[in-house]
């Protein structure tokens, strides 16, 4: 293995690791009297006065502290160093007197120079392993050997002295294996099982070797401590490629024919086999992991010793950090960096596909992978109609495989970071985290990481797959006809066990969405799967934005969702007698041909053709309206922003919809409301109108967006929460642009950005931008706007988004609001 080896680079970064509290027990286990330590000073005070101790050396850093050592002149031998936090532990690999294969323990506090006891542990029966002093040692960092040995391309070098009962040696030490920049790295280090017997433990490294074709390939080298059946402390190694992180490997012992003897004097004999998992389970609270790494092993030791265990591993050393490499709690995900400052994690599944079988279910966990994941490439969206929206995009790839989500984090960042969670639009039925214009993200998570956040963008599940009802499926387990909520509770969960990997806060988390994200965020809200406190008793978020959403007064009850399913059941041809039949018939469908029956079309209007999908009161995801929810103080009683886009209807009311002439203006208003219509046509004269279309445009917008948009803000803030509302005027000089002024979705080009823009725009930009942020750091906009944003209360202020704005609005809306509220339940 030696051999393999080439010289490589110093490590330039190694953030700092705390250690877990949820696991002291092991290392108190390893203490070191206050006694033993005098004694070692002692002892050891000739050695550490050498000549080497009087020169200059460098510090033992957190980078010598971690990995594999050898001296090239004492084949067989080992120390492997590890740390969390503080404290500095490790296995010494060596031989007893008899040149049988023996580990011993170290561990004591980090600082410039280490000097300490070497333990034994010896385990009979069932007893917990007894503790005893084996010897002492000293180790510091050196630029060079005593030995005068050339060992040229190292990276570092260390003395390590130590005095046992069979004689005293000092080594000179250099790492065993080559430093590089392989995702797989990010399962080196430490494990041992916490929940099973004490006292042994795997040690993982993974190293890159190139094969004959000149291509690299992954190794893993293993070391693994245990008990032979006299309870005496073995070591044995194993060198596989890393062809999968769930693999069986072999493992073989060593036999020294002498304490410290030298070069090749050892002999390698097979001890038997382990089943290895190795995975990166995140600790979540109480100590808990989504899925724990496990080991299986049949061990021998000289053909009569067996050493048999099958227990769940957790990670004890701090653990090894990659560039643009991430530790899940389904596997690593290895990254791209999209800028000098910003990395991106795509395509990161946070729920498992939801195809065949789990079609029309409640999410389900995502498979654990044996792979590292290029998450490099963004994914699907879900699968959709095309076409119904004036600015609709549709994803470059559609796949009911779709439940995946993308990462954006500042590269410098350390510590933990505010998290906002994107929810996109398109009125469920449409639309994708992985829109893209001219070959770039809509959603692009860059420049908000810019302002020190991490962003999540997520799919979920639209339309017929995501909000249909079917009578069917009412008695499976955990079924809910707002699979598209589910789907963003799921991502909200995985960033609760995950985004800590990442840098993030998951104690606060921002979710913001637009249109149908904002209708989410207010569902969210409500929900009493997603309001209150999970399992590990901290909120799925914090904070909610919604952008141009409804928090639904009257969303679809479940009797009309079911009859809705019973169409679709028709036009599909699964209208069959036994709900058995049904659910067969409709998993086996092919998406085209369920996404066919279903008819769905965007509601873009008062009315449309087609079938509507959106949220449904089912009793299980949703007990109530958001509106109900948010009015009586049964939401999530967090921070809200929301606001709206003063001309949200230019761009979301085809042309064909719109009054041309006064004649067809007041025919449609009558048509439309009936007995209220002259009050109607009294509130939105043609007077005060350029045109029949803008009259009917802008009621749409009081009826579809302000008003229901003010009560939410209203009855939230009237319930003691924080609440910021605001009305975009700002419009761009786009020439196909500008004439729609402040349309549905401009917001979206100034929350994320986009290519280019006047200077006016690039200053909106820059506020909305830290007005967004801040908010997800502080719960308040602070004074992003260059003028006070007041929170909304009983003074009805909004913050008027627009280059040119240096105050606030006052009563936005408020008399076509109050008009509204007499007839029309919003």
């Amino acid at each position: 293995l030696r051999e393999t080896c080439l010289p490589y680079r110093l490590r330039e970064t190694c953030l700092p690791y705390r250690l877990r509290e949820t696991y002291p027990e092991l290392f108190s286990m390893f203490k070191i009297s206050v006694v033993s330590r005098i004694l070692q000073w002692l002892a050891f005070a000739i050695a550490l006065c050498s000549p080497l101790a009087h020169t200059q050396e460098p510090n033992l850093t957190s980078i010598e502290l971690s990995g594999q050592w050898y001296d090239r002149t004492h084949s067989g031998h080992g120390l492997d160093l590890n740390q969390a936090g503080n404290t500095v532990f490790g296995t010494f690999y060596s031989y007893d007197g008899s040149g049988k294969a023996e580990w011993l323990w170290l561990q004591l506090p980090q600082g410039a120079q280490l000097s300490g006891d070497l333990t034994r542990f010896r385990k009979i029966g069932t007893n917990p392993p007894v503790q005893e002093r084996a010897g002492q040692f000293s180790l510091r960092a050196v630029s060079a050997c005593a030995d005068a040995l050339p060992r040229p391309g190292v990276r570092s070098l260390l003395e390590f002295k130590f005095s046992l009962p069979q004689g005293q040696q000092s080594w000179c030490l250099e790492p065993l294996l080559p430093d590089t920049a392989l995702p797989e790295r990010a399962l080196d280090g430490h494990w041992y099982a916490p929940s099973s017997d004490s006292g042994w433990g795997l040690v993982t490294h993974f190293y890159p070797v190139t094969q004959a074709s000149g291509a690299p390939q992954a190794w893993g080298f293993h070391t693994l401590y245990f008990y032979d059946d006299a309870g005496l402390p073995r070591w044995a190694v194993a060198n596989f490629p890393a062809s999968s992180f769930e693999q069986r490997i072999d493992f073989f012992t060593l036999q020294g024919s002498c304490f410290g003897c030298a070069t090749s004097n050892y002999s390698p004999a097979p001890i038997g086999s382990a089943e290895l998992k190795l995975r990166t389970a995140l600790p979540l609270a109480g100590g808990l992991a989504v899925e724990p790494n496990s080991i299986d092993l049949q061990l021998r030791f000289e053909n009569s010793s067996n050493f048999t265990r099958r227990a769940p591993l957790r990670l004890l050393s701090a653990p090894t950090t990659q560039l643009l490499v991430r530790s899940t709690a389904q596997g690593i995900v290895q990254g791209v960096a999209v800028s000098e400052t910003i990395e991106r994690y795509s395509n990161i599944p946070f729920a498992a596909s939801p195809v065949g079988d789990r079609r029309l279910r409640a999410p389900q966990p995502a498979a654990l992978r044996k792979q590292t994941l290029n998450a490099t490439l963004v994914g699907p969206g879900c699968v959709q109609p095309v076409g119904q929206a004036l600015f609709a995009t549709a994803p470059p790839t559609q796949s009911e495989d779709c439940l995946q989500l993308n990462v954006w984090r500042p590269r410098a960042s350390s510590g933990s970071l505010p998290v906002m969670v994107w929810i996109h639009g398109g009125g469920l039925t449409i639309g994708s985290a992985v829109e893209q214009v001219n070959s770039r993200l809509v959603y692009d998570g860059q420049q908000l990481a810019e302002k020190g956040v991490l962003v999540v963008s997520i799919n979920y599940r639209l339309g017929v797959f995501g909000y249909l009802g079917l009578r069917a499926l009412r008695g499976e387990a955990d079924q809910s006809a707002n699979l598209g909520l589910l789907d963003q509770i799921s991502a909200l969960r995985w960033v609760q066990d995950n985004i800590a990997a990442f840098g993030g806060d998951p104690s606060q988390v921002t979710i913001f969405g637009e249109s149908a994200g904002g209708v989410s965020a207010c569902a969210l809200m409500a929900s009493p799967l997603a309001r209150g406190l999970t399992i590990s008793n901290a909120r799925l978020f914090s904070r909610a934005i919604a952008q141009s959403g409804n928090c639904l007064t009257a969303p679809k009850t479940l009797e009309a969702a079911l009859a809705q399913g019973d169409r679709v059941l028709g036009n599909l041809g699964c209208a069959l007698s036994s709900p058995e039949a049904i659910r067969s018939c409709v998993r086996n469908a092919s998406a085209d041909a369920l996404l066919s029956a279903s008819q769905a079309r965007v509601n873009l209007g008062l009315t449309s053709s087609g079938e509507n999908y959106g949220l449904i009161v089912d009793g299980v995801s949703l007990s109530e309206s958001p509106a109900s929810a948010i009015a009586s103080g049964r939401a999530a009683q967090i921070p809200f922003m929301l606001g709206v886009n003063d001309d949200e209807s230019t761009s979301t009311t085809p042309a064909s919809s719109l009054p041309a002439t006064e004649a067809g203006y007041v025919a449609q208003i009558r048509q439309q409301f009936g007995v209220i219509a002259d009050l109607v046509l009294a509130r939105y004269p043609l007077s005060g109108y350029s045109s029949p279309a803008r009259a009917y445009q802008d009621l749409l917008d009081d009826v579809r967006f302000n008003c229901a948009n003010r009560r939410a803000a209203a009855d939230h803030s009237a319930r003691g929460n924080t609440v910021f509302h605001y009305v975009l005027t700002d419009f761009l000089p786009d020439p196909q642009l500008a004439p729609l002024e402040s349309f549905h979705g401009l917001d979206i080009s100034y929350v994320f950005g986009r290519n280019g823009g006047a200077a006016s725009e690039r200053n909106l930009r820059e506020k909305i931008q830290l007005a967004w942020t801040n908010f997800a750091k502080s719960a308040e906009p602070m004074q992003a706007l260059g003028y006070p944003w007041p929170r909304y209360d009983s003074t009805r202020a909004s913050a008027d988004l627009n280059s040119a704005a240096t105050t606030t609005l006052t009563d936005y809306h408020g008399d076509q609001c109050v008009f509204w509220a007499r007839y029309v339940a919003l």
